[in-house]
């Protein structure tokens, strides 16, 4: 299949190297191609306008059956903040490529939650292993 995406990424506040992009996130299991549809998605969906990663998923199976999960928009989104410090902002209405920084603060304070509640749940599965490893001794003895 011939995919073919020209976006100049350099319009936008701190976003460069779309094609650079998609192939370092391509992978065995995700061609390029589909990183730059689901990149395109993002870049171009607008605040008012968020793209969901259902939409994306599906868009791509009904164009080019071919499945992806929103796991796989999620590891894309997730790399592109992380790596390469895309300002892609999220929502419960979906993603888009943030313009201005205050577009940010949502996605700032969702992740925060996450990641604090994540650690709520890690501390609770190291005391139910500890209790755990207590009985086993017990059982031992």
């Amino acid at each position: 299949m011939n995919h073919n995406y020209e976006l100049n990424l350099n319009d936008h506040y701190g976003v460069a190297g779309f094609e650079e992009m998609a192939d370092s996130l391509a992978t065995r299991d995700v061609p390029q191609w589909i990183v730059r549809y689901v990149l395109q998605g993002i870049v171009t969906a607008r605040a008012d306008k968020p793209v969901t990663a259902r939409k994306l998923v599906d868009d791509v199976y009904s164009k080019y059956n071919t499945r992806i999960s929103d796991a796989t928009v999620r590891k894309i989104v997730s790399e592109c903040r992380a790596d390469k410090r895309w300002p892609i902002a999220s929502g419960p209405t979906g993603y888009y490529l943030a313009l201005k920084a205050e577009q940010l603060d949502g996605t700032i304070e969702h992740l925060t939650r996450r990641i604090n509640r994540e650690v709520v749940v890690v501390q609770e599965l190291k005391e139910v292993q500890r209790t755990m490893r207590q009985r086993e001794i017990g059982r031992a003895s």
